[in-house]
This record gives structure tokens, sequence and C-alpha cells, in this order.
């Protein structure tokens, strides 16, 4: 067979942009170019063409254009099921493990219960500590939880300057998803020096403070406000550090950063890219050497769920993508049955393969910053440092990240942003395919583990801790009590003698969610009565007629649980009520094409009315007559940017759900 071989890259120099334009145009067929335009969720223009940018040179990004760590997340309760497992995400291809705890606010049901050494020893059985990185994911429990780790690790003959551990404090998040912080702000420096001496003695490899932006985007901050406020994070930490009396013109080698990954490709690839040169900016303008920061990446909690999982496999797999694209230094993929539960071990598996795909076949960690000079990333990367830089001076204008979670200015932020994004949802105009479009009422529900996982009272070793200092001595302290048997939780009683600082808690927040309570709600109507609540499709004309119209209506209700049910070639009105009432259904919905609603639609309106419909929608968009339908009793227009969620929620009146299913009031 003759091989042809096809030079992409002449094919595509060889048209200029009035080429692209012109065909773009031809597409458009009248339309201009502008139709095309676009915002995101910062409100920043994406254009339809962009051109190449010749003088823009390849971001550093990896160190030596490696491929980025495969981390698995670790996070079952039984530390026997959580070693096997991670034995088997290290065996088939993961080279690093973030440990999410009970404690951590991304344990979601599940978090290992990593109390004290024992527990270690147990969970790294046949672990080669020595060559996996660890990343440490434990809400309030960060530093002694490291401890444990390096404990367990010693006995297990390998010491502290082998390990490579990041990310242990995430003090801003942690403040932020608590609402509450048992020291002050004047202690806060301490607190981290002393962290960072008791590193420094240990010899331990890897920065320890992390800036995670994970908890904010998933309660709904925009991409430029995920980035300004891990950047506000590793600034609070580099000042913190200065003002405890760390003066190495180093500092940024303790800090790392975490980011979440989206489906939105380009917008992920330009995020990462973005912290890249956002970093370059803070350190300079804070006099500090330049350093480059360790980017771990995780693939989006909201982007994820409940219903029609499989989707998430996609959505993942382009988040990882654009994650290895941008330049992380590690990735990690949520498994995706993650909205329903404790992943099994299959669903982990193909989080882990989807990204040695990747690597390993589509090479795509083989090139340094590939998508340089890409007119539409070039641009997208800079608006959004511009843009996160903005964000970034107001949140420091207000004090910092601390003080902007104290006085709710962060909060404040991300409820706009939020609230945007869900409108976008709810009237149609972002898709979440699976759940408000192209729903499977059907499916096979998925295979999870739920646990009621608690994180237990501190013990009889519960004791005062000295004050924290450069010299490490607090975590040393701590140190000598995990050897004599003290558990993590400790600790907790120690620092509630002082007094805190207070904000208003944030929580992850999935775009589904609404649409999966209507969902529950038809699931439970199916256990009771034995069938899901119904919408009779009462169409109009022949099927090629109605055909259109009537799949819309069908989708669109489906997205809520109702069954669509008619939908046929009715000969006369009397032959609809009949099947209307034979339905058993309460609403319909009336569909066909815009000349048989003026000839038959009102008609039809009322003999569905008589039949006993107590709500009748129309598929469409009435042009005339509205005010006749509205005196004849026409209760919705469903069509494409109606607000899908308030209509589903109308229909729900009518129907009986037990008392268990909640559904936000519109």
């Amino acid at each position: 067979m003759a091989i042809q071989y096809v030079n992409l890259a002449n094919e595509f120099l060889s048209f200029s942009q009035n080429d692209w334009e012109e065909a773009a145009l031809k597409a458009l067929r009248g339309r201009e170019l502008t139709a095309l335009e676009s915002k995101d969720l910062d409100s920043l223009e994406i254009h339809p063409l962009y051109s190449r940018v010749l003088d823009s040179a390849p971001l550093k990004l990896r160190e030596g254009s490696v491929p980025w760590t495969i981390t698995a997340r670790a996070d079952f309760p039984n530390l026997q099921l959580a070693n096997k497992q991670i034995l088997e995400d290290l065996e088939g291809g993961a080279q690093g493990l973030e440990l999410v705890l009970a404690g951590s606010m991304r344990a979601r049901g599940c978090g290992l219960n990593l109390l004290n050494v024992d527990n270690a020893l147990k969970l790294f059985e046949g672990v080669r500590l020595d060559l996996v990185e660890l990343m440490i994911d434990a809400g309030r429990l960060g530093s002694s939880t490291l401890v444990v780790v390096l404990e367990a690790a010693a006995r297990l003959g390998v010491s502290a300057d082998k390990l490579k551990i990041t990310g242990t404090t995430d003090l801003p998040s942690y403040f932020a998803s608590s609402g509450a912080m048992y020291l002050t702000n004047e202690r806060l420096p301490r607190y981290m020096a002393d962290i960072k001496a008791f590193m420094q003695e240990k010899a331990l490899k890897g920065p320890v403070f992390r800036a995670d932006g994970r908890l904010f985007h998933d309660s709904g901050a925009s991409p430029a406000l995920e980035l300004a406020i891990v950047l506000s994070g590793l600034i609070y930490y580099l000042r913190s550090l200065e003002e405890a009396g760390c003066q190495e013109d180093d500092l940024g080698r303790w800090v790392c950063s975490v980011l979440s990954a989206t489906s939105d490709q380009f917008t992920t690839i330009a995020k990462a890219r973005a912290l890249r040169l956002l970093w370059a900016q803070l350190l300079e303008a804070s006099g500090l050497k330049q350093h480059s920061i360790a980017l771990h990446m995780e693939s989006s909690y909201r982007m994820m769920t409940k219903h029609d999982p499989w989707v998430n496999l996609l959505r993942s797999t382009t988040a990882c993508f654009a994650a290895g694209i941008g330049g992380a230094n590690s990735v990690s993929a949520l498994p995706h049955t993650s909205a329903y539960g404790c992943p099994d071990s299959m669903s982990r598996r193909f989080a882990r393969n989807m990204q040695l795909i990747l690597q390993e076949e589509s090479h795509i960690a083989k090139v340094g910053d590939p998508s340089a000079g890409s007119g539409l990333i070039e641009q997208r990367t800079h608006d959004l440092a511009a843009q996160a830089w903005q964000l970034f001076q107001k949140i420091e204008q207000a004090g910092g990240i601390m003080s902007a979670l104290e006085n709710k200015l962060i909060f404040s932020l991300i409820e706009d942003c939020r609230a945007h994004e869900d409108k976008l949802v709810r009237f149609g105009h972002s898709k979440i395919t699976g759940t408000s479009a192209f729903p499977n009422l059907n499916e096979e529900p998925q295979t999870v583990k739920r646990y009621n996982t608690q994180v237990p009272e501190s013990g009889q070793f519960a004791r005062y801790l000295r004050q924290p200092d450069a010299q490490g001595s607090q975590m040393k302290q701590l140190a000598e009590a995990i050897r004599e048997g003290a558990n993590t939780t400790d600790q907790i009683r120690l620092g509630k003698q002082a007094e805190g600082i207070l904000c208003p808690p944030i929580s992850a927040v999935r775009l589904s969610k609404p649409f999966e309570a209507l969902r529950d709600s038809s699931d439970c109507i199916k256990d009771v009565t034995g069938s899901r609540p119904k919408v009779f499709l009462a169409t109009l004309g022949n099927v090629s007629a109605f055909t259109g119209r009537a799949t819309f209506a069908s989708n669109f209700y489906a997205v809520g649980g109702i069954e669509a049910c008619g939908g046929e070639e009715y000969t006369n009105l009397e032959a609809l009520q009949k099947a209307f009432k034979e339905s058993g259904s309460e609403i319909a919905c009336i569909c066909g094409q815009d000349e048989d609603y003026k000839s038959l639609g009102l008609n039809t309106l009322r003999a569905l009315q008589e039949a006993g419909a107590k709500r009748v929608s129309l598929a469409g968009r009435l042009r005339d007559d509205r005010e006749d339908w509205d005196e004849a009793g026409l209760t919705a227009q469903v069509f494409e940017g109606c607000d899908i969620l308030r209509e589903l929620h109308h229909c729900y009146t009518y129907f009986t759900a037990c008392a268990a299913c909640e559904l936000e009031t519109t």
C-alpha cells in the first residue's frame, strides 16, 4: 500500500488571513464575522479568527520538557483497601499520590483515616516511598500528617532527604472552607516559619506551602479570579515567611500552586500558561530571585456530573490534555464516578490510563510549550493574566487573601461569578451533556463505595505545644508526640485557646446539581409509583411537521426526569384528547410548526384543558397572537434560551414526590 505524506504545516501556511476570513464569511451566509464573537466567564472577548504570533517565545514550563507526573488520589477510609489501590495505581503507571484525609474539604464522603504511625505503616506497606511524589491534603491536620508520614518512612528505612513531599499546608483554603482559623494573623507567620525550619532541618525536598485554587474554582470562581486567589495565596506565604524573619532571596522554592483543569480546553491551557507569567511578575515586583513554581492541576470537580457519568471521561480527558499542553508539572484526573461517591478500582484505572495514553501514545509532553505562537492561546494567556492581576491587586488592597476572606470580598466575587455561570447553564447557553442536554433516563446506576467518615476528637495525648518559632520548636515537639504514639488529631485542642479569625465559609457546588435534584425526584417518584412523571406531547400536523419541536420538547423535559409520551399523528382533537387521558399525565406540551399553531393551536390548548391538563406549554416562541394564547391559559413557552429550571420546577408542582426530595424554589 502506498504511503501518502502530507505536510500539514505547509498546507495551513499557504492560506492568508484573508483566505480564512472569506471562508468563514461564506459559511456564515451573509452574516458578519462579529456574529461569532463571544465573551468568556471573565467577560473577556473571544474572536472567531486569530493571526499567528511570530515574535512569541515559548514559555519555560516543565523542566526539560519532561512528562508531567501522573498523580493518583488515595482516599479510601479503609486502610487495607487504600493500600491495595495505591499499589494498583503505582503498578498501573501513576508516579505520584495525593493523600486525601477525612479532614480535607475535598474528601467528599471518602478520606484516609491516617491518624498515627501505625495507620501510615499499613497504608504504605509495599510502597517505595523514595520513588513516589507525595502531596498531602489533610485540612487543618497538614503538619501533623506530614510528621506521621516522615516517621512511618523512617521506620520503613527511608530517610526524610529521600522523600519528595509537597503542599502539606494550605491555609487560605482551610480558612475559606471552615469559616474559622484558630490562629491569629499575628501568629500565622511564626507558624509557617516553624514548619519551614523543620523541613530544612529534615532536608525534605518539595515546596510545603500550597496556594490552591480548587476550592474556589469548585465554588464558582472564574478562571481569572482563581488565578488571582492563587497569586494572592502565594504572596501571602512569601510575605509571612519574610515577616517571620526568613531573609532568603529564594523564598519562592517553598511554595507551590494548584489549579483546576476544565473541559474548556483553550482556557485551561491559557490559565496554566498565565500562572507562569503572573508568578514571574510577582517575584520581580517582590525583588525576589526568579524561581520556577511547581504547578499541579486536577480535573474540575465542578464540571463533574452524577448522571451519565461516562461523559465525565471525555471532560477529564480534555482537561488532562489541556493541563499537559499548558505545562503542569503534575496532573490528577478525578475518576468519572466521583460525583456518586468513592470511586471503584475500574474508575480509577480509567483516570490513570487517559493520561498514559496522552503521554505514551499521543506524545503531547515531548514539546515544550507547544501552543506558543498560536494567536488564540497567546491572546487568551495575556488577557487572563492581565485580568487576574487586576483582581489580585483588588484582593491585596483589601489587605491580602486572609483579610479579603474575612471581609467577604472573595466570597462576594465568587458569588457573582457563580451566578453568572449558573445563569448560562440555566438558560441553555452553556450545556452539560447528559444532564442539561441529551439526558439518558434509562442509564444504569454506577458502582461506588460510600462511607460515613468523621474526624475523631483529640485523645489522651492532647497537650499544649510550644509557641511556633523560626527554629521549628513546635513541629519538633509535635514529632516527638507522634513518635510516642499520639494521633494527628491530638493537636486540635491546642490552638483553640487563642483568639482566631472568621469568614463566610465557601463550599464546592457542581454545575449540574440543580438538574440532578430534579432527576433524583423523578427517580423517587418512579420508585414509589412504578413510572416517571410524564409530559404529553400534543403534536400537530404530520410527522415531518412536528418531529423537530417534539424531539426538542422530549429532550427538554427529560432534563428534569420527565418522560415524554404521545407524540403521534392525531386525526382530530377527539383522538388527541383520548390519547392524553390514557397517558395518565397532568401536563402537556403542544408541538408543531408555526403555521399549525396559527390554525390549530388555540383549539388544541382548549381541548387539552377540557381533557384535564393542568399545565400546557408550547414548544417554540410565539411571534403573533401572544395575548390570545395567554388569555386561553397557555402556561409557558419552551425554546432554546428559555429558563430551563424555572419551567421544570413549575412542572414538579403537579407531581407527588416523597418528603425527602428537596427542590429549591425558583
